[in-house]
């Protein structure tokens, strides 16, 4: 994943660090504070003095697997005296951020402050500040000493959750460094490829679903306060209607390849079936491209929506019966499309397919967040300071 990128942007990467070894212990667990953290850790492993040792929890494995790094997989419980020993005769640890009930960061955050050993985290996503460092009673007692945000939106509600501003440092979101490149170096002769080799036929339509566990985290009980009012299921089964009518209508074929969340079952969407149209898991392409290649991109509140509509995709948040107000930083910008109702979702997905104005119009809004590749950079950069 990013070989390409890296070529161009490792040579690029040259931060001072004290003349002796500069030893940092890297941690992540969910998908996405490890796609944060592994340009960072990516971009210290080519400084000469710099030593890192990667350490994944549950889907951070799988994510630096893709992102070819050497890791060390830790076990599903933690001990205390783990985290420390991991941390002995460490200059510094860097972590990502979990939204979900995970204390692996912070047994590790905890033990760097026990040992007196600088930590800095990197946030991933515009949600749940506080739960990222905070107790079961809501005490933010796993409070790193830095934190790189991706933008002043993200700072401004970390400091109206409770956060120290001290604390906070702007630097961008590392995993969105490429995007811009990537959307431009994109050529149609790739998106033909990418096309033919998922087998759609010419003249069809191409949707990317954006699954996420979303009943694993939540559960199916509509009168636990967390359940957002839908889920990756409910969600899934009105794409398809709808699309089944749409190509029955428009009398095109229609292909739909579901993109598997890591912390997914595996095979959890291999038996997914449709008489009208044809569904297909991602397996041979990242998705990145898949999403470069489709005319539509639909999903909940995933990161990789947010990539979506950073790449120039036409993109759609379904979040029908949303009980609570909707956080997702796609709608709060603005752009991309944000359906809330079921019996919108079926018109919606048809206008944004074939109605050329109407996505005219949904790529014509711009994304709030700039991209300028140098998150990365700032990130290290911020940890030679800590250094």
């Amino acid at each position: 994943m990013c070989a390409r990128w890296w070529r161009r942007f490792g040579s690029l990467v040259a931060t001072r660090f004290d003349a002796t070894r500069f030893r940092v212990v890297a941690v992540a667990s969910d998908a996405g504070g490890a796609n944060a953290v592994a340009p960072v850790i990516r971009a210290l492993r080519v400084q000469e003095q710099v030593e890192v040792h990667a350490l994944a929890h549950q889907s951070a494995a799988t994510v630096w697997k893709d992102w070819r790094l050497s890791c060390e997989r830790l076990p599903r419980a933690i001990p205390t005296s783990l985290a420390t020993a991991r941390l002995r005769d460490v200059s510094l640890l860097l972590t990502g951020t979990s939204a979900a009930p995970i204390d692996c960061e912070k047994k590790f955050i905890a033990a760097a402050r026990a040992s007196g050993i600088p930590s800095l985290a990197v946030l991933d996503f515009w949600s749940n500040y506080a739960e990222r460092f905070s107790d079961a009673r809501g005490r933010l007692i796993y409070l790193p000493d830095r934190i790189a945000v991706m933008d002043t939106d993200a700072r401004d509600a970390m400091i109206a959750a409770g956060i120290p501003p001290d604390r906070l440092v702007v630097t961008g979101q590392p995993a969105f460094d490429e995007l811009a490149d990537l959307r431009r170096r994109f050529t149609p002769t790739q998106r033909r490829m990418i096309r033919i080799n998922s087998r759609v036929p010419s003249n069809a339509l191409l949707v990317l679903f954006v699954s996420q566990p979303l009943v694993r985290l939540f559960g199916t009980d509509a009168t636990n306060p967390r359940c957002p009012g839908y889920d990756e299921r409910s969600a899934f089964s009105a794409v398809v209607s709808a699309l089944e009518e749409i190509a029955a209508q428009s009398e095109r074929d229609v292909v739909l390849i579901v993109r598997q969340h890591p912390k997914e079952r595996v095979g959890q969407w291999r038996q997914a079936q449709s008489e009208q149209i044809r569904i297909d898991v991602l397996h041979e392409h990242s998705p990145r491209q898949v999403m470069l290649a489709a005319d539509l991109v639909v999903g909940m509140t995933s990161t990789l929506l947010v990539e979506a509509c950073l790449l120039g995709c036409v993109t759609v948040s379904l979040q029908p019966n949303l009980r609570t107000p909707d956080k997702f930083p796609l709608s709060r910008w603005g752009v991309g499309c944000s359906i809330y109702r079921a019996d919108e979702i079926k018109p919606a997905l048809e206008k944004l397919l074939l109605d050329d104005a109407t996505r005219a119009t949904v790529l014509a809004r711009s994304p709030k967040l700039k991209l300028d590749g140098q998150a990365t950079q700032r990130v290290i950069e911020l940890t030679g300071r800590m250094s």
